[in-house]
């Protein structure tokens, strides 16, 4: 998924709580908000994505358990960016 880098772009995917779903070999560019957001509970599957330019790689509500698979992103993010390279 490649979103226009115009720097006013919400999330990239998000998901609501109890969420589910797979996403694989997905890149997430540009944007302010969090590339990914999880919601409570929510239990999203990604293999293989990236994320560049966004303000912030990820998002967790409490209680959210994403699984993340050879994924990627560049320099430093917040304290989420340790789940993100699982």
């Amino acid at each position: 998924m490649r979103r226009p880098g115009y720097g006013a772009c919400a999330n990239g995917i998000l998901f609501g709580p109890g969420a589910g779903g797979e996403f694989e070999h997905c890149d997430l560019t540009g944007g302010n908000f969090p590339a990914l957001y999880v919601g409570r509970a929510a239990t999203p599957r990604f293999t293989g994505c990236r994320v560049l330019d966004h303000g912030q790689d990820v998002a967790l509500a409490e209680d959210a358990a994403p699984v993340f698979e050879d994924c990627v992103t560049p320099g430093p993010g917040p304290a989420t960016s340790a789940e993100w390279s699982n």
